[in-house]
């Protein structure tokens, strides 16, 4: 999908599915954000992530550069189409579980054959029941109140001004985290909730 076409947010979210994208680790993290489809709610534009890895210094100044494009985006979304991005994303792990748990098969034999630690293997690994907790949080969070716009407090000074704290988007959030396909899910799941584009990697 080309980050500059179509309507804002498509644009937008278009580049969240390259940030989902961003680190090529272990088959069951490519597999997992290839689960992760952002769907449009006023049209029929479904998009996927394609897999691709970024390993050259102007693909990754792209992901930056295309990560500021998908914040603005995101920053003015409305709630409705967040949360219809959310339940997508959780009803396409549902339908994918099978495709997750084969390739996160492959990566648990490839940590057992470099006698990795027990507890390291035991991060890695996606049950039936971790899969479907994925799905799961996706749809908590999309059942979460939108915390963009919320007035957390407000004042007025002597002059007449009026003060308020608005919680708003930060814009462009970067996470790294330990061998836990599952937390992709939850990061970009709450990145995508609070308005936020997120460029996530797996450790």
């Amino acid at each position: 999908s080309n980050v500059g076409g179509a309507t804002p947010l498509v644009s937008g979210l278009t580049g969240v599915k390259a940030y989902l994208d961003s680190h090529k680790a272990t088959d069951s993290y490519q597999n997992c954000r290839q689960k992760f489809v952002i769907l449009v709610t006023d049209g029929a534009d479904t998009m996927n992530c394609s897999g691709a890895g970024y390993d050259t210094q102007a693909d990754q100044y792209k992901r930056r550069r295309d990560s500021v494009l998908a914040a603005k985006a995101l920053a003015i979304a409305s709630t409705d189409r967040k949360n219809a991005a959310l339940r997508a994303m959780a009803a396409n792990i549902r339908e994918e579980a099978d495709g997750i748990a084969k390739a996160n098969a492959r990566d648990l034999e490839a940590a057992k054959a470099k006698n990795l630690k027990a507890s390291f293997v035991d991060r890695l690994t996606l049950s039936p029941a971790r899969i479907e907790a994925m799905a799961r949080g996706l749809e908590d969070i999309a059942a979460l109140p939108d915390p963009v716009g919320v007035v957390m407090s407000k004042w007025t000074r002597p002059n007449g001004m009026e003060i308020a704290r608005v919680r708003v988007p930060i814009g462009v959030i970067g996470i790294i985290y330990e061998s836990r396909p599952n937390v992709t899910a939850d990061a970009g799941g709450l990145c995508l909730k609070s308005g936020n584009a997120a460029i996530l990697r797996g450790g």
